[in-house]
């Protein structure tokens, strides 16, 4: 098997559970480092047929999920303040689906919030204060998407978004439904390894770290807005998937 296939390859294992996204984005960047060492090229330039690189890597339809925060995941203070997430077919990558909400956090937390964190998505309290609570945004979001269908998504999801929705939920005595120690089939799967498979941002300082959305999509001349907001950056990130995979499918 050649070095392209093993990467393409750590990919299903993903959706298998055979092989931990840590441990995808090792083999990834291996295979691309590999690549570069023996022919100079990044993973993407070996495969000039197309027909060699799957056009559908999903199993399933895709639930992108992104957060804004009121600070850091460090800070035990932080707070979800807006949830969104778009559904994805999983062959064409078309949306089929979205929702978003903004959600209530006291005034008190809300003088804990970081200033900087403030600055990136620029939400002011004024805009909270008819939002639900968290309890109720989170039973609709649940309740919006049969979630059993899906599997979720997001850049960086495991280094923030997921750490954020389960503090919100044990903060409010909420069940978090996903993942391998619940009964319910939905997995969490983070989307840099899909990004990495392009060999794109493997040429820079990146690696098996986290490209910042925003300088992927610069890359890509996807327009993106100064401020961050959940449910525009969900669809940046669903662009930058779909432009990664047509960069793979037509090479």
């Amino acid at each position: 098997m050649d070095v392209v296939a093993s990467a393409i390859s750590s990919i299903d294992k993903i959706f298998s559970g055979s092989l931990s996204q840590r441990d995808t984005c090792d083999v990834i960047n291996t295979c691309a480092k590999t690549n570069r060492e023996e022919k100079g090229t990044s993973l993407i330039d070996t495969r000039k047929d197309a027909e060699d690189v799957p056009k559908a890597f999903f199993p399933r339809h895709l639930l992108i999920i992104d957060t804004e925060t009121t600070g850091l995941l460090k800070d035990p203070n932080s707070r979800v303040i807006q949830l969104a997430a778009i559904l994805l077919d999983k062959k064409t990558l078309e949306e089929l689906d979205s929702w978003e909400s903004f959600i209530w956090t006291s005034a008190a937390m809300w003088e804990l919030a970081s200033v900087q964190a403030l600055k990136i998505h620029g939400i002011t309290y004024t805009e909270l204060r008819e939002a639900p609570l968290w309890n109720t945004a989170w039973e609709e979001f649940l309740s919006y998407f049969s979630l059993d269908h899906y599997d979720l998504y997001g850049q960086n999801i495991f280094g923030f978004d997921v750490p954020m929705l389960k503090r919100m939920c044990d903060l409010h005595n909420c069940h978090y439904p996903f993942g391998r120690d619940t009964n319910r089939s939905t997995r969490e799967i983070d989307l840099w390894p899909f990004f990495m498979l392009s060999g794109i941002f493997l040429d820079h300082e990146y690696g098996t770290r986290y490209a910042p959305l925003r300088k992927m999509a610069r890359h890509y001349n996807i327009s993106a807005g100064t401020k961050h907001n959940a449910l525009e950056d969900c669809r940046i990130t669903a662009e930058v998937l779909r432009r990664v995979g047509s960069t793979i499918g037509n090479r």
